[in-house]
């Protein structure tokens, strides 16, 4: 699956405080426009996990590079994301796609509007999505979706659990009054992981 203006920039190897095994690094550059890039990173873990985010080129370094917005049409962001299943789609092999959608500092939301536009984009563009499963957290705003037959499906979804305890523990710092759902998680995501299931129709 290409896709006009998708161009890989190439590997970058974990540091010691990293624990993906391998980042592939892609530019998008639509045609229509000159200005709003996107980098695209697919971190990919040892448990077939490809954590999928992306950032306006040029964004300062550090972790709220992922947090900023921009005032794209709709259409924009669709290519975006497009883009973004592009590039994992070249990956070798089966992976699982996960995301975290960063909430806007000082608003951690349940289901903010981008859980819920990667959701809606992902039942209308995800390869064979009905034949998939997935388990998510709507509080933390994270995903995962994978096939059955997963290799090491098991510890893909150990992996996530681990992975919504430590976005549950970066969103601790930037809670409210006024905005605080994680008091309502549920009791699953202490206790363990159950089985996914397909996502729901379109």
């Amino acid at each position: 699956m290409s896709l006009e203006g998708l161009q890989f920039i190439g590997y970058v190897l974990p540091t010691e405080t990293e624990d993906f095994a391998m980042k592939k690094m892609y530019r998008y550059r639509p045609a229509f426009s000159e200005k709003q890039h996107s980098i695209i990173e697919l971190e990919l873990f040892d448990c077939r996990v490809c954590l999928l985010s992306f950032y306006e080129e040029g964004s300062e370094n550090g972790r709220d590079k992922y947090k900023k917005r921009s005032n794209l049409k709709p259409g924009h962001v669709r290519s975006i994301l497009q883009a973004c299943l592009a590039a994992y789609y070249e990956l070798d092999g089966n992976y699982a796609l996960m995301f975290s959608a960063a909430n806007d500092p000082e608003k951690v939301q349940e289901s903010n509007g981008r859980f819920s536009l990667y959701k809606l984009f992902l039942n209308h563009y995800f390869r064979d999505i009905d034949q998939h499963e997935y388990r998510e957290c709507s509080i933390l705003n994270t995903l995962i979706v994978y096939s059955p037959d997963l290799p090491q499906k098991e510890e893909a979804l150990d992996f996530y659990l681990g992975f919504e305890k430590r976005v549950k523990s970066n969103l601790e710092k930037e809670v409210t009054e006024q905005f605080n759902p994680l008091q309502y998680l549920p009791r699953e995501f202490y206790e363990g992981i159950e089985k996914g299931a397909p996502l729901p129709e379109k």
